[in-house]
């Protein structure tokens, strides 16, 4: 993907934002938020983190970097922007701790959480009623599934019915996945062709199968979609992608937590209502095109998942 201007606009806006500073990898190559200078003892919600929390002076959070705008890696490798991480610096000062990010493929998130290799998940994942009965989520964005194709659109494809008999990419592990094995078999019990489903672990993965012509259509999240139809540029610097036809399953995103780690997800939760409410929130939802995403402080609710 052909973003580095895009990603330079990003950046200087970032400036801007005095609670919105980019994260960077330090010397061991473990991505670590910057040093924000906020003292433990004047950070208001820092009595509600978990002891283990507090002794180790940060939250292990894991998510793909390679997904923008959740949360993805400037052109040096190392500076990490996005939603996710731009919040989670937000809420460093409140909480007296840093984050430290691990990049991390979509199917290990779960399973990595669960096994305590790290503390939260935060990103592009859905909560979902299935989830909730394994891990705990905290709301904070709306969103759905959306079908992302060549700017010219070859298959005419305007709908996940017009899917039938083509390819399509979806990350692995992503309620897409689910949805194009519905719809295959649909496909199959009027009399046509299924649906050919490729996996990935990334966004750009999944773009490049579009570009390559191994799939006709990226079913993702409306996030990660629109940030490519307005990023993604041919050599002429026309769009490459589309988005197409409706919009599907109505969702909303949430930080996961274990079952039994009700103290941090609720600092977590309380976090985000703060950044709502002093506004810092919207500025970071609207940097990155996703207003119409934003949710409300009444929305951070715990498993508000909707299907």
């Amino acid at each position: 993907m052909k973003k580095g201007a895009f990603v330079a606009v990003l950046a200087a806006g970032a400036l801007l934002l005095s609670a919105c500073s980019a994260n960077s990898t330090d010397d061991k190559g473990t991505d670590t938020p910057a040093d924000n200078g906020g003292a433990t003892q004047t950070a208001p919600l820092h009595d509600q983190l978990p002891q283990r929390i507090k002794d180790a002076g940060e939250i292990i959070v894991a998510n793909p970097l390679a997904n923008p705008p959740y949360a993805f890696k400037d052109t040096d490798g190392k500076t990490l922007h996005g939603i996710a991480p731009d919040l989670a610096a937000a809420l460093e000062p409140l909480l007296g701790v840093k984050f430290n990010w691990q990049d991390t493929p979509f199917p290990g998130l779960i399973p990595g959480l669960q096994s305590e290799k790290f503390d939260m998940i935060w990103g592009s994942i859905t909560d979902t009623k299935e989830r909730e009965a394994i891990l705990d989520f905290v709301n904070y964005e709306k969103d759905g599934a959306v079908l992302l194709v060549a700017a010219d659109n070859p298959d005419k494809i305007d709908s996940i019915e017009s899917l039938c008999g083509l390819t399509a990419s979806a990350l692995a592990g992503s309620v897409q996945v689910t949805l194009l094995a519905e719809q295959s078999d649909k496909c199959e019990a009027a009399g046509d062709k299924a649906i050919t489903t490729k996996e990935f672990g990334s966004v750009p993965d999944a773009e490049v199968a579009i570009r390559s012509g191994q799939a006709s259509v990226f079913f993702a999240g409306m996030g990660a979609a629109l940030y490519q139809a307005a990023v993604a540029k041919d050599a002429s610097g026309n769009p490459e992608f589309t988005v197409v036809g409706p919009t599907y399953m109505a969702q909303v995103y949430g930080a996961g937590f274990r079952k039994d780690d009700n103290d941090l997800r609720d600092a977590i939760q309380a976090g985000i209502k703060m950044l709502i409410e002093d506004g810092t929130y919207a500025k970071v939802m609207e940097s990155y095109g996703m207003s119409s995403a934003a949710v409300t402080a009444d929305e951070v609710t715990i498993n508000g998942g909707l299907s």
